[in-house]
């Protein structure tokens, strides 16, 4: 589903766990939250769920706007930093790294004058193997050849990514 990109499947495993529980593990992957970069202002989006709906809108939650936000669309707002969290902790089996910009600082001689140690701030609680799947199934979407990401591939290099768009 994720290699091909298929709706239909996201669409039906939203339906089974409910929006809750969607929004539930997209926070642990710290969507809807503040990532602790140094920007002012940072956005920190929205997840919905029941709750959040009915109070921000006063209306109650409809099934199908679990199917939506199961594909990331309907009322789901996440900023492209939050993405790169997302795609970061999934490549490093649940650890969540506060982003930064620079790696080192090195003298005209390529000397390190001083080195910035990642940080990690949490670490989200699913299995070894179920990151492995879904490292997999991004691998897929570049590496196989019906992967939806297949015009990324370069020879000689291993990619991974996803797909998609973008609701207006």
């Amino acid at each position: 589903a994720i290699e091909q990109s298929c709706d239909i499947y996201f669409y039906q495993v939203g339906r089974l766990v409910g929006v809750d529980s969607l929004a539930y593990y997209a926070k642990l992957f710290g969507l809807g939250s503040p990532t602790g970069f140094i920007l002012k202002n940072e956005k920190v989006g929205v997840v919905p769920t029941r709750k959040w709906k009915k109070e921000t809108l006063k209306t109650p939650w409809q099934g199908g706007e679990t199917l939506l936000t199961a594909i990331g669309q309907s009322f789901i707002l996440v900023t492209p930093l939050q993405i790169l969290v997302v795609i970061s902790a999934i490549a490093n089996n649940g650890k969540i790294y506060l982003p930064q910009l620079v790696k080192k600082v090195e003298d005209n001689h390529g000397k390190a004058i001083k080195v910035f140690q990642p940080k990690c701030v949490s670490h989200i609680p699913v299995s070894l193997k179920s990151f492995g799947v879904i490292k997999e199934a991004l691998r897929r979407v570049v590496q196989s050849p019906h992967g939806t990401g297949r015009v990324a591939r370069i020879k000689g290099v291993e990619l991974a990514g996803k797909t998609g768009t973008a609701q207006v």
